[in-house]
This record gives C-alpha cells, sequence and structure tokens, in this order.
C-alpha cells in the first residue's frame, strides 16, 4: 500500500473542501474493481490531486518526463503512482507500463490534450486514450472538470465552485472495426467522449 499516495489525496482533498465548494457528480460511474483509461480536460496543476481525491482506488496519471528531472521530483512523481512520458513521441515504455497496469485492474488517467488549456479553448486531443482503449479492452471513463483554475485562489470568504463530473464509461469494441486511419478513429472516440 503505498501511504504517501493516499495521504497526498487525504490532505488535497481537505483543502479543496475548506476552501471551495467541491460538487463532484457521477462517481457511482467509477469502475473501480475492473480499470478504466481515465480522460480529462486540463485545467491546472491540481487536477491530478483533484480527480484523485475522490475516486476509491489508485489513479496512475501519465506526466510529462521533465517532472521527473531531479531526485526530489522524481521521488514525489513516483509516490504519486505517476506514469513519465517522453512527450511529442511515442513512448512505448510508458504505454507498455500504462498497458500492464490497466491489465492488472488499475486506473490509468490521461490528460489528452497533452498539457494544461489557457482560457476556455481546449487543445488538440492526442490518439493516447483511444489507443490504450483499444488495446486494453478498457472503459474510457471521461471526465469534465469545471473552475479547477481557481484552486490556485483560495478563500474562506468568497467559496467558488468546482466541478467534478464522471461520466459513463465508453467501451470502445466495435468502435476500431473499419480500414480507419488513427485521425478518423480518434476523431471518432473523441466526438463520442464529448457528447456524452
Amino acid at each position: 500500500m503505498n501511504c504517501f499516495y493516499w495521504i497526498a489525496v487525504k490532505i488535497f482533498r481537505l483543502y479543496a473542501n475548506l476552501f471551495f465548494d467541491i460538487d463532484v457528480r457521477g462517481i457511482n460511474y467509477i469502475p473501480v474493481h475492473r480499470g478504466c483509461v481515465l480522460s480529462s480536460n486540463h485545467l491546472s496543476y491540481f487536477d491530478p490531486l483533484l480527480i484523485a481525491s475522490f475516486v476509491v482506488v489508485p489513479v496512475h496519471f501519465f506526466a510529462k518526463d521533465e517532472l521527473f528531472a531531479s531526485p526530489i521530483k522524481n521521488f514525489f512523481m513516483n509516490k504519486f503512482n505517476a506514469i513519465p512520458v517522453k512527450r511529442g513521441s511515442a513512448d512505448r515504455t510508458a504505454v507498455n507500463r500504462a498497458l500492464d497496469l490497466l491489465a492488472s485492474g488499475e486506473i490509468v488517467g490521461v490528460f489528452p490534450e497533452g498539457g494544461i488549456s489557457i482560457g476556455d479553448d481546449s487543445k488538440d486531443y492526442q490518439t493516447g486514450v483511444a489507443m490504450l482503449a483499444i488495446h486494453s479492452g478498457k472503459p474510457i471513463l471521461s471526465v469534465k472538470l469545471t473552475g479547477s483554475r481557481d484552486l490556485y485562489r483560495p478563500s474562506l470568504f468568497r467559496r467558488k465552485r468546482v466541478i467534478i463530473e464522471y461520466k459513463r464509461p465508453l467501451l470502445v469494441s466495435g468502435i476500431s472495426d473499419g480500414a480507419e486511419d488513427k485521425k478518423q478513429l480518434r476523431k471518432k472516440i473523441m466526438d463520442l467522449i464529448e457528447n456524452q
């Protein structure tokens, strides 16, 4: 058992509930015992902790390898079950680790925009979510975050609302049939996620 992970999650949940109105929706959709590919929009550095705070099993998030650069960062990222990934390339080591975790019934978290969104405009989605779901046979659990940028500005007197919406898991079996290229397949799956 990773005590560090659970202590960090509990402390963050206490912080979030103390300073913000946290509205959690669809928590019953989380497939905690069979694993899934968790896909979320990305608004702040707090997002992994925010999402993990309301999941009763560990979530293994992909994180850019720069966050593992120093021994101290590497220690904390590993304790938080993060998976280092080299952005801008097909990182087979990261993918294989994620597939192993999914095969063991774990939850793997991906921010398919590849980084934090600036403003309200989302970035182009990467193919990772779709590929992991197809190769693992696991469902995609889509999460929509609203207001998580406000977590940088806590206030006891003007409590802002932060919404975490876990959506119904999406099975991709059958979606990948046919002679579609990766771009078409990614668009089809992401359109399904967006329209849930």
